[in-house]
């Protein structure tokens, strides 16, 4: 196998690794979001995905969970600051004072469980036109390349056809 061809299956390989690993966050509820506001550095920055547990119950929550839940029409990861009745009060960790307004049950959108830091530039990027046209490109490029290379692998591998000729044995008269 060639060079070309192991890094063009490595990459693959990633690509549908990562695949099947946001299919199974999806399976469990887990979703991610970019972070497009620099209110939670430096523990989350801007460009950051924060993937986000779904199935976080709004009663289990504590003071210093970090949460997304839905403000009129954006999507806010803040730190819970305290808890208040039915109703909590949240902060953005670079932010000086608390958020105005109470989040509820309705708002809430989940528990954030883990980041990957600056991979949301990646996936901004990747959602723009001309990330949607490179990407095209790229994909094309490595199956184009996959298979240009698979054929050269497949001529190698096939046996050399050899003839072998026979003689019969003259028979004898005994």
């Amino acid at each position: 196998m060639s060079v070309l061809n192991k890094i063009i299956n490595a990459i693959i390989f990633v690509l549908i690794g990562f695949g099947a690993l946001f299919l199974a966050l999806f399976a469990i509820g887990i979703r991610p979001y970019v972070v497009l506001s620099g209110s939670m550095e430096p523990e989350i920055s801007v460009g950051s995905i924060v993937f986000v547990n779904q199935n976080a119950k709004f009663d289990e929550l504590r003071a210093d969970d970090v949460i997304s839940f839905r403000k009129a029409d954006l999507m806010v990861t803040h730190r819970v600051f305290k808890i208040e009745d039915d109703k909590i009060v949240t902060k953005g960790d670079a932010n000086e004072v608390e958020d105005g307004g109470y989040v509820t049950a309705d708002m809430l959108i989940g528990k954030d469980v883990f980041v990957l830091p600056k991979l949301g530039f990646i996936v901004e990027f990747i959602q723009s036109t001309q990330g949607k046209i490179i990407s095209g490109i790229v994909v094309l490029a490595l199956i184009i390349a996959s298979l240009a290379t698979g054929r050269d692998d497949d001529k190698k591998k096939q046996p050399a056809r050899v003839e072998i000729e026979t003689q019969d044995e003259p028979e004898s008269d005994e």
